[in-house]
């Protein structure tokens, strides 16, 4: 059973014994020696890797001197690495496993081998699988282990612990056992030890149920995806009213789906950025949301378009030259721009800023922490922070205010997020118009 299993796999990842190499992550444990029995069977060539972390003392010397002499048995190489944990802070088996696949993909690179076989099984998919789900992860990601990622080949994930326990003693295959398993004082331990043996007593065959969900997550992925190619007017957006028409929790499944398909699995969110996507219904457009350090989602009209933020550092930064306004019109972020004529002022429908030669060309840019100005009226100057404050901007809309900043680096005006009833901007002290300005930058929704 074990063995055709480990068969059935290679043959439908396409891993051929008589033209591929393998490298192999043996600790010792009776996974990894019943993994190099097998392999050996189906006469792999195999380099053998071992990482020799000193934790357990004589153990770890003991659990090295056992690959090594396998290894040496069924006429494999076999690497030795050492490493030393006593200077490490905080998760030790996240830093293990980080080093230990360091240097697996270091010999795999040496050697030009195929891939990087370890030992994961179907009771570490199924505690994969908890953990997900107890860390709150999306209903996407319980897909848990493939069986081929990227380099990293998984042959034995769909054999239990029980099978190869059983293989390991009807082969007489020697193993150690690493005391610190037994230890619940980590997640995967503790699921293992204790929680696992428990719901085994309570509600038998449990575990099979578990084992089927990876199935469900596909469909629902798959689901997801053809959402999202109905959603998508481009590579980098989605049409607005459609996905407003969605529901809040869907909206937030949708977008996080999108992401990781337009720009990889290592830019997706977390579901508390994502409950920033609640005032969707309410950006103008030009204005963001933050969903993580890397990315925010932009109305842009009818489209909210997923951009990072060192493309919005552009898309959201104008320079102003005179001549591109005089006497005609700029759009650029939901706002007109015109430098024009401005006798005749409507305060209540535009900005007038009165700008001299010297204060050409101008930058349109979002405000930023620390930015201060001189509003209309006021001696002394004003954090922009507090100007929104005072102004009564919702807490979700203030990122969206942009600063109109001089030739010289003086902010001549604020402008407000776009919502319904509220003022344009501010103008400072400084660039206001007086009657005697026959010419304003004239600033109009």
């Amino acid at each position: 059973m074990l063995f055709s299993s480990v068969i059935n796999i290679l043959e439908e990842h396409q891993i051929d014994p008589h033209t591929d190499s393998l490298v192999i992550g043996v600790s010792g444990g009776i996974d990894s020696m019943v993994l190099l029995s097998v392999l050996k069977k189906m006469n792999f060539r195999l380099i053998v890797v071992h990482v020799n972390y000193h934790k357990r003392g004589t153990a770890s010397d003991k659990d090295q001197e056992l690959v090594m002499k396998t290894a040496k048995e069924f006429g494999y190489p076999c690497i030795v690495h050492a490493v030393y944990p006593d200077k490490v802070k905080g998760n030790f088996q996240k830093w293990a496993r980080t080093e230990r696949y360091k240097i697996f993909e270091s010999v795999r690179n040496e050697c030009n081998a195929r891939a990087i076989a370890v030992a994961h099984h179907q009771d570490d998919q199924i505690e994969t699988i908890l953990q997900k789900i107890m860390r709150g992860a999306g209903i996407e990601s319980w897909q848990g282990m493939p069986v081929l990622e990227g380099y990293i080949l998984r042959p034995l994930l769909q054999v239990s612990r029980s099978e190869i326990q059983a293989y390991a003693k009807e082969h007489n295959i020697p193993y150690r056992n690493d005391a610190s398993n037994f230890e619940s004082n980590y997640a995967r331990n503790f699921l293992r030890n204790e929680w696992i043996p428990y719901m085994d007593q309570l509600l038998p065959g449990w575990q099979k149920n578990i084992a089927g969900i990876p199935q469900k997550s596909v469909l629902f992925e798959e689901s997801l995806d053809y959402i999202v190619q109905h959603l998508k007017t481009a590579h980098d957006r989605i049409g607005r009213k459609a996905l407003l028409a969605l529901s809040e929790n869907l909206q937030k499944s949708v977008i996080n789906h999108f992401i990781k398909k337009e720009f990889g699995l290592v830019k997706s969110v977390s579901a508390s950025s994502l409950d920033n996507l609640q005032h969707l219904k309410q950006l103008q457009t030009g204005g963001y949301l933050e969903l993580s350090k890397q990315l925010i989602i932009v109305r842009d009209r009818d489209s909210f378009v997923i951009r990072t933020i060192e493309e919005e550092a552009i898309h959201l930064e104008k320079l102003l030259k005179k001549e591109d306004v005089e006497g005609k019109s700029v759009l650029f972020n939901g706002y007109m721009f015109t430098y024009t004529n401005c006798i005749q002022r409507d305060y209540g429908k535009a900005l007038y800023v009165n700008l001299s030669q010297n204060d050409w060309p101008v930058t349109i840019r979002k405000w930023r922490n620390g930015d201060r100005f001189q509003p209309l009226g006021m001696n002394g100057h004003k954090k922009i922070s507090d100007l929104l404050t005072d102004k009564k901007i919702d807490a979700s809309l203030k990122n969206e205010a942009m600063v109109i900043v001089s030739f010289e680096e003086t902010i001549c005006a604020v402008i407000f997020p776009q919502f319904k009833n509220s003022e344009i901007g501010s103008i400072s002290e400084n660039y206001k118009c007086v009657d005697s300005t026959k010419k304003a930058l004239v600033i109009q929704k």
